[in-house]
Order: C-alpha cells, then sequence, then structure tokens
C-alpha cells in the first residue's frame, strides 16, 4: 500500500510554492537590504533597488533588526541558527508578507525574508502578524531542512548552471518517498509521516484542481474543514506549515475534525510539543 502511494507522489509533489523559493528567485526589483545573519546579529551585504518605491518603514534599518530579533527570539538557535541570510523584500501592502528557502552561497543554509510594510502597516507594528508569519517561515525550514529532507549537493554544486536542472532530474528519480522543492523527503521525516497519514485519500483530486480556477474551487469547497486555512490547500507543504503554525497558536483542538486531527498530529513528538513550548513562551 505505501508503495503505491509513492508512485503516486513522486510526479505529482514535484510542484514549488510560491511561499518557499531560493533566495535568488526574488524578483530583484522588490528587494531592499540583504544581509549576513547569525545570533549575534545582521550585517549589511547589499541595497536593493526597492528602496525608493515601498514605506518608508521598509527601509528602516532598525525595523529590519527588530524582525531578526524576533525570529531569533521566537526559536530555539540550532535551528534558528540555519538561517544564514536575511532579505528585507517590499511590493507594498498586502501580498507577500514573509518568505524562506535554501541559500544559494551555503549549502544547508537558509534564507529568511521580510515585508516589513505588512507587519509594519502605516508604521506600526503588526505582532501577532509578524508572529504568525515567523512561525510559518520557521514552519518550511523545520520540516524542509537537512535531515528532513534529501537535498542534492550535486544540484547545489551545479546551481545557476545549465546542469542544474539535470542533477535535480537525477536526484528526482533516484528519490523514493517524495520530491518537492528539488529536495526528497526522509523515509522518517515528519514531512513525509504526514503525507502518508492526510494526503493519500485526496492527493488526485488536489493535483486536478490546479487545472482551472472552477477545479481548485471546487476542491477547497469539498475539503474545507480538512485544511485550519484556505493557504492550506495550496500545496500539502503549505497544509503541514499552516497547521504547524495553528499547532503553536492556538489550543489542543478537542474535536474529531480532519483539521483537528492535522492539528493534534504534531502532539505525538516530544520534539514538536518542546518547540510549541518555548515558540508560546516568547509571544
Amino acid at each position: 500500500m505505501k508503495t503505491r502511494f509513492l508512485r503516486r507522489i513522486l510526479a505529482a509533489l514535484s510542484i514549488a510554492a510560491a511561499c518557499c523559493v531560493p533566495s535568488y528567485a526574488i524578483d530583484a526589483q522588490l528587494l531592499i537590504a540583504s544581509y549576513k545573519a547569525d545570533q549575534s546579529g545582521l550585517w549589511l551585504a547589499s541595497k536593493g533597488r526597492a528602496a525608493a518605491y515601498v514605506p518608508s518603514v521598509s527601509n528602516d534599518a532598525q525595523v529590519h533588526a527588530y524582525v531578526w530579533q524576533r525570529f531569533k527570539q521566537l526559536f530555539p538557535a540550532p535551528y534558528s541558527n540555519l538561517v544564514k541570510e536575511f532579505e528585507v523584500a517590499s511590493d507594498g501592502l498586502g501580498n507577500i508578507t514573509a518568505y524562506s528557502g535554501l541559500s544559494n552561497k551555503q549549502f544547508g543554509a537558509w534564507v529568511l525574508g521580510i515585508d516589513p510594510a505588512d507587519v509594519f502597516p502605516g508604521g506600526q507594528l503588526d505582532k501577532a502578524e509578524l508572529d504568525a508569519s515567523l512561525i510559518h517561515e520557521f514552519g518550511h525550514i523545520l520540516f524542509q531542512r537537512v535531515g528532513q529532507m534529501q537535498h542534492s549537493r550535486r544540484a547545489f554544486a551545479a546551481l545557476k548552471t545549465p546542469g542544474y536542472q539535470r542533477e535535480v532530474q537525477i536526484a528526482r528519480q533516484s528519490c523514493q518517498t517524495f520530491f518537492t522543492f528539488d529536495a526528497c523527503a526522509e523515509p522518517d521525516s515528519y514531512l513525509y509521516h504526514y503525507m502518508y497519514a492526510y494526503w493519500q485519500p485526496m492527493l488526485t483530486a488536489w493535483v486536478q484542481s490546479g487545472q482551472t480556477q472552477m477545479a481548485r474551487k471546487t476542491f477547497l469547497n469539498n475539503h474545507r474543514q480538512g485544511f485550519v486555512s484556505g493557504y492550506a490547500a495550496t500545496h500539502p507543504v503549505e497544509d503541514m506549515v499552516e497547521t504547524f503554525t495553528a499547532f503553536v497558536l492556538r489550543p489542543m483542538p478537542q474535536d474529531v475534525s480532519l483539521s483537528a486531527r492535522k492539528i493534534q498530529f504534531f502532539y505525538q513528538y516530544p520534539e514538536m510539543v518542546q518547540l510549541r513550548a518555548h515558540i508560546r513562551a516568547n509571544l
């Protein structure tokens, strides 16, 4: 049964969601500043092109530093230290609030990006929006980091060359679990267990729903009770990350709905319960 499931999802899950993209894929017109980052602070690496076209708060270096320190405060160092680059980008109020992705400079390192226009609307901090956005992006890092996903060193070495797609295809063909975001899920990863538990019955419908707006609307209507948010239905990985965010921010649900069972999934893992306690203590 598990083998049949694997064969069904190998091709379907090679789709990357917009939230979690490599830093170099972000539109250069949106970038305000790029920083090198570590536990002690930020160092400006380069300035982007967007500074003259966005709300003034987006250009405030103190705002950038505050967001970074908030990230370090919320999440334990063994995980947050995976982020080596911090970016500030803006498309104005609305649309992109935050993003994350693997670094193109250091294998296994991550980039975190934020749009201050969305988390400081009108120049005032929206703490709930900032924290929820950071928890969501942290979920991507947590569940897609090296150790949870097999990231190809050969593909990383070929990044930005004509050979990159060939190396990705080789990695995809050798993957025995599922392949998404250009990486293969480890057999005992949280992501694979979540996928196998909750996505088997509706995988085909989800893949087909991506073909037309009407099909996606039908999929959402048929499965609305199974997702903690509308965005969760856009991709299986986004479903897990949005559900993780709900796991952290909401009380443990007591009902037996599918969305409740998804939240309850995380309570079976002591590491997840400890992370939840750590994050909530700093909210």
